[in-house]
């Protein structure tokens, strides 16, 4: 009998996926389900955005891309972090991924080696326990309670980090809490993680979900942070699977 590597029992249950189903099994039977398990948008992608994929259906654009994604739509998104955040990136920063997952994924598969540690907050995203597993490092959660609006904070990372730590990953607004970390903090994690020689990946696929002010881009406070983002939140193009990582210079592309 085959034998399953020893890492898909470690990997942690999204149980957000599993309610879902439950619910999808209860929609079959009849009934009237209303779902706040999935973070998906209820109403569907622009009429431009779905024109435009018609568009390129019919002209036949269906072949593979290069694997950094296709230069008009990097120097696009760097146009809009540039214009809407003050940032200065170029388009070669920007790499397209098969959504905010493949991004995650493929920043810790390029920053980290078996044996790494990367602290994260608990409550968390589940997904991401998963990504760090899979390149052979560890995750170190560290609690977090309604008073520290459920965020990693400098001192907590200052406390907890170790001779493994290589990094911390953080999401603002992040999943599954919805709160943010404030301006003033997050300019003291950077602060702390570059004096540590460590990396920042800073999920923001639900950015645009801000009430008290326009949202601003952690890259904007330190362009060695390593961003993650996706269309799904802004545009209901969840199942598309187009997302996108901006990279610090010093990230290497050049095995793509």
């Amino acid at each position: 009998m085959l034998n399953v590597a020893s890492r898909v029992h470690q990997a942690v249950t999204f149980q957000a996926v599993e309610i879902t189903k439950q619910a999808q099994a209860l929609r079959e039977q009849g009934k009237d389900i209303i779902s706040l398990g999935i973070g998906e948008p209820d109403f569907t992608a622009p009429p431009i955005v779905v024109n435009t994929l018609h568009k390129a259906a019919s002209a036949g654009l269906s072949g593979y891309s290069p694997s950094l994604g296709i230069t008009p739509l990097r120097m696009c998104i760097a146009d809009y972090y540039n214009k809407e955040f003050g940032t200065s990136i170029t388009h070669e920063q920007v790499i397209v991924t098969t959504g905010a997952s493949g991004a995650l994924s493929l920043a810790c598969m390029g920053l980290l080696n078996p044996g790494d540690e990367v602290l994260m907050p608990d409550p968390y995203y589940p997904a991401n326990f998963n990504f760090i597993l899979c390149t052979g490092a560890t995750t170190k959660l560290i609690p977090c309670y309604p008073e520290e609006r459920f965020q990693l904070s400098a001192d907590s990372i200052a406390a907890n980090w170790s001779d493994t730590t290589k990094g911390v990953l953080i999401a603002s607004p992040s999943n599954p809490t919805g709160t943010s970390i404030t301006e003033d903090e997050l300019k003291k994690i950077l602060a702390l993680v570059k004096s540590k020689n460590g990396f920042v990946i800073l999920d923001e696929i639900y950015l645009g979900l801000s009430y008290d002010g326009k949202p601003k881009s952690g890259l904007a406070l330190d362009d060695d942070i390593i961003i993650i983002n996706s269309f799904s939140k802004f545009f209901n193009m969840t199942g598309w699977r187009l997302g996108w990582i901006i990279a610090p210079k010093y990230f290497d592309t050049s095995p793509s």
